[in-house]
């Protein structure tokens, strides 16, 4: 905020003095109340400083880098080529706008790129939007290529042809949803097909009033859908149902009973819940998921319904996480290239 009367005079050596230690008091403030205040960055913060490449490779960054490769020491010539793309703040170093991973914290850091047991791409595109480290590539094929979790749902979920479907014109105006079981208790799912954002409830029983109340709960973290897609399960053709529809005001379409994949944006999605409910901590894993770029559009479900990136145990800037407006039409021809 500034003061008018503040602005109409010249100030004194002394209160310019004054007026840089505000400035500094309130710029040490704004950083104390950055989300990226957290355990993890820490961590990384303490184990950069014990670091030789990254110590390094920062004091290069800071004074100058030699001419040639050569003069580079051993430590830090691994990250030469890229030193233009180099800065620190803070006492990390960047790459752009993500973190460079110290050697001592690669592991454990992978271990989160993995959370939630995604392929090869997306834990790739989940990287990407926070950490680097040389060779992050080849660690994270590695990772998946050899994680029996991963092993076992290939082998028992092998890939099908992908139905494209249009995309709608703005974040849930368009939703799927199914009913599934998984280990004797039953879930609804219900996916957005703007974003692919999903979310998952818990239904204690099969009625149809059950299905309707977890629903509305759902429709008030979103907003009511202009359409609704599902198969045609008892509860979705019983008259609560279709009273719910209407007082709602949104349209129930419903696929085949000879054709459920026609309903296939739900039901991939039940394999993808099926997957995360199966694991130590489905929460963390639903959460990595929304956070997770899509493939092809360089956008995760969270930015595209939400216009934001979540926060995830990945350590991630501060900017990284500001709201931003997704470009809608960007978006359309990489979704139709994509598709």
């Amino acid at each position: 905020m500034l003061v008018a009367d503040a602005l109409s005079r010249a100030p004194l050596a002394d209160e310019d003095r004054a007026s840089h230690r505000d400035v500094h008091t309130h710029v040490r403030e704004v950083e104390a109340s950055w989300p990226v205040r957290d355990t993890t960055l820490e961590k990384l913060k303490q184990a950069t400083k014990e670091d030789v490449e990254l110590n390094c490779a920062m004091s290069y960054t800071l004074n100058g880098w030699p001419a040639y490769k050569e003069n580079v020491q051993l430590a830090a010539r691994n990250l030469y080529d890229i030193r233009s793309e180099l800065s620190v703040q803070d006492g990390l170093l960047l790459r752009g706008k993500r973190i460079v991973v110290p050697l001592e914290m690669r592991k454990e850091v992978l271990q989160k790129i993995h959370h939630g047991h995604m392929g090869i791409a997306k834990c790739r595109e989940r990287a990407a939007q926070s950490v680097w480290y040389p060779q992050i590539g080849k660690d994270i094929k590695e990772r998946v290529a050899n994680c029996r979790q991963c092993l076992e749902e290939r082998a028992s979920h092998p890939k099908e042809p992908l139905l494209p479907t249009p995309l709608p014109n703005r974040p849930f105006e368009k939703v799927a949803l199914d009913l599934f079981e998984l280990k004797g208790r039953s879930f609804v799912v219900v996916i957005d097909y703007y974003s692919c954002y999903p979310d998952i409830g818990y239904l204690p029983n099969q009625k149809a009033s059950t299905l309707v109340t977890k629903l509305k709960i759902i429709f008030a973290r979103h907003g009511i859908p202009e359409t609704v897609v599902s198969d045609s399960q008892t509860n979705l053709t019983s008259h609560e149902f279709q009273r719910f529809a209407q007082d709602w005001g949104f349209q129930h379409i419903t696929s085949s009973p000879h054709f459920p994949s026609g309903n296939g944006a739900a039901e991939c999605r039940v394999k993808l819940s099926k997957r995360l409910l199966r694991q130590e901590d489905y929460a963390l894993a639903l959460l990595m998921h929304r956070a997770t770029p899509i493939p092809g559009l360089g956008a995760s479900p969270a930015e595209l319904a939400m216009g934001r990136k979540m926060k995830t145990t990945l350590p991630t800037l501060p900017t990284v996480l500001q709201p931003r407006t997704v470009n809608t039409h960007l978006l359309r021809e990489k979704d139709r290239v994509y598709k």
